[in-house]
């Protein structure tokens, strides 16, 4: 019989995790933003509410023209009308709203 170590105690939620992890908010970690965002299009679990949350909270660190990207996909998948079930739809939606007000200005850096 193989024992598995014990598992170590997983934040709740990315904001938590994000208070005890320190990221280097580079070009690299903005492209993975973008994969993340890609992932988790049309995926109808979970992850699409993480995704969108964590994605807002580090949108202020991420390349303009990542930020950019993230956006024209998700109107893409709008237009597609593969952005998942109804509550991803919202999520998304919101998402792309979001990005809308951060690159007008509406949004401060610091939100």
């Amino acid at each position: 019989m193989v024992k598995r170590p014990a598992k170590k105690h997983i934040p709740c939620s990315p904001i938590d995790a994000m208070q005890s992890v320190s990221v280097p908010c580079d070009e690299r970690f903005s492209k993975m933003m973008v994969s993340a965002v890609r992932y988790a299009l049309g995926r109808r679990t979970y992850i699409v509410w993480d995704t969108v949350n964590y994605i807002k909270h580090v949108l202020p660190y991420l390349q303009r023209n990542d930020v950019h990207t993230i956006y024209t996909d998700i109107a893409e998948a709008e237009s597609e009308k593969r952005l998942g079930d109804e509550c991803d739809v919202k999520d998304w939606l919101a998402l792309k709203k979001y990005i809308e007000d951060y690159v007008s200005g509406g949004i401060a850096n610091n939100e």
